[in-house]
């Protein structure tokens, strides 16, 4: 009994103090809120993207370094990059001399995004990125190779089967020091 009364208690007293917090957070008025908001400071974060003072375009996607060649299997890639607000864009496809593909991009709105879906060639591809930025009167261009390995390739690669050390090539081979550790990578890769 005790027990039973005490927690009858408990639950009187639980929800008085829940019923109450409720009473005093509905005695804010709408002019209170008016007031707060006019007094207060209103702190706004620029989330632009920021760039180099010469730098209008970056390319993000596919990830482009100088000493690199991209290569893919696929035969479209979607290319995406940051721009100035306001620069016009314009995506060549170059296969040897002849032109493949031409994209001309809308002008970089407030995102200051670009994206692109860019068809490739078999093998060698030469991607070529203008750009115009009108109101700064800048224009120049970015160059970047993309190698497509042709579909061969890709069919050899899913067949390919490794049974024993002889069949990887060379350069992924590793020796071993001792027989006990060739005997080890014989059986990891049975």
């Amino acid at each position: 009994m005790k027990i039973e009364s005490y927690i009858y208690k408990l639950i009187i007293i639980s929800s008085f103090f829940i019923c109450s917090s409720n009473i005093f957070a509905s005695e804010i008025t709408s002019s209170d809120i008016t007031e707060a908001i006019n007094t207060s400071s209103v702190v706004s974060i620029d989330e632009s993207v920021l760039f180099e003072e010469d730098e209008y375009v970056r390319i993000a996607r596919p990830i482009v370094t100088d000493e690199s060649l991209i290569t893919t299997f696929e035969s479209k890639i979607n290319m995406m990059g940051e721009a100035r607000e306001g620069t016009l864009i314009a995506i060549t496809v170059y296969q040897d001399e002849n032109v493949l593909n031409m994209y001309d991009l809308e002008p970089v709105g407030a995102t200051q995004t670009f994206n692109q879906l860019i068809e490739l060639g078999d093998r060698h591809n030469v991607i070529i990125v203008s750009y115009m930025h009108e109101a700064d009167g800048v224009g120049s261009h970015i160059q970047l190779e993309i190698y497509r390995q042709p579909d061969e390739n890709k069919a050899l690669l899913k067949n390919f089967i490794i049974s024993t050390t002889s069949d990887l090539p060379d350069r992924l081979v590793e020796k071993a020091d001792s027989i006990e550790q060739e005997i080890t990578m014989m059986l990891e890769i049975n």
